[in-house]
């Protein structure tokens, strides 16, 4: 099911940038230019944020999702839920004269999310067992997008953010699961692969397919390295920015889209079985969630 749903996902960003016929005549000369001097380059991509307005939005989401645990546990049948999540952050978008049509996203969030069973568009049966989740924490959410038309921008994004989750279960059998999770908070690590629409200086539409570990317990050393090797993995992209732009043009943003939220989905799946990969450790809880988000810009 999840590879059906990324599968959905990449064809609907390839089509929305097939439906955006890109002039090579209208490409700017930095992409043929080979004296164009890199630390130009780089001033517009990382200097320039110091100069971007921080634009205050509260975004709405609503979705379902689902449980995964190692099979080593034997716990079947977990639940699906239902997402409602909100988020209040700051986004800075910008827009640069050495690559037209090309919008740099960036932004930071606080979020409180409700995961439940026992109400909304997916309910519980008789054979489900009781299931509410209460979930904060504090994130980021960067990526590239373009302009499409005169008024209309579309942004591939990858988000990571820090979770905290409150747990309780009711009318399940005693297990290693159900003891170390209920009424009880653990502490996580959320990634999402998202598609945001701007519709107008005030709203935008997106779709989000997330991923969460739920850490059966803290190893402040391991769960050190392990939030290292991703941040390596994940970071090293957005410093080169500049240079790859510029060798890979204006399908960049998607390809950058793709690696990082491949990076986010495979190291999600070891981690279900060892919560610290690449460090020897115990399981977590691997949750996989399809949101759709209303975002509001002040």
């Amino acid at each position: 099911m999840q590879k059906i749903i990324l599968f959905l996902f990449f064809i609907s960003f390839s089509g929305a940038l097939v439906g955006q016929e890109i002039d090579s005549n209208d490409m700017p000369d930095i992409f043929y230019d080979d004296n164009i001097e890199i630390n130009k380059l780089f001033e517009t991509f990382i200097t320039s944020q110091e100069l971007l307005i921080n634009k205050p939005f509260v975004n709405f989401s609503v979705g379902a999702s689902k449980s995964f645990l190692p099979t080593k546990l034997d716990v079947k049948n977990l639940p699906r839920t239902n997402n409602f999540i909100f988020e209040y952050g700051f986004l800075r978008l910008d827009t640069n004269t050495l690559f037209p049509k090309m919008i740099n996203y960036s932004s930071e969030y606080l979020y409180l999310e409700t995961n439940t069973n026992t109400f909304g568009f997916v309910r519980k049966s008789s054979s489900d067992l009781y299931d509410n989740q209460f979930n904060f924490g504090v994130g980021m959410r960067s990526g590239l997008g373009y302009q499409i038309g005169n008024d209309k921008e579309l942004y591939l994004l990858h988000s990571s953010a820090f979770l905290w989750s409150y747990f309780d279960y009711d009318s399940y059998s005693p297990s290693k699961f159900f003891l170390s999770f209920d009424d009880n908070y653990k502490f996580g690590w959320r990634s999402a692969a998202g598609l945001e629409l701007r519709l107008n200086k005030y709203l935008l539409l997106g779709l989000s397919y997330e991923h969460n570990n739920l850490y059966s317990g803290f190893e402040f050393d391991k769960w050190s390295g392990s939030w290292l090797v991703d941040n390596i993995l994940q970071r090293w992209i957005d410093v080169l920015d500049p240079i790859l732009i510029k060798e890979v043009g204006y399908n960049y943003p998607l390809l950058k889209f793709i690696y990082k939220n491949t990076v986010s989905i495979v190291l999600s799946e070891f981690r279900n079985n060892t919560q610290y990969y690449p460090f020897n450790s115990d399981y977590s809880l691997l949750q996989r969630k399809f949101n759709l988000n209303f975002k509001l810009i002040f």
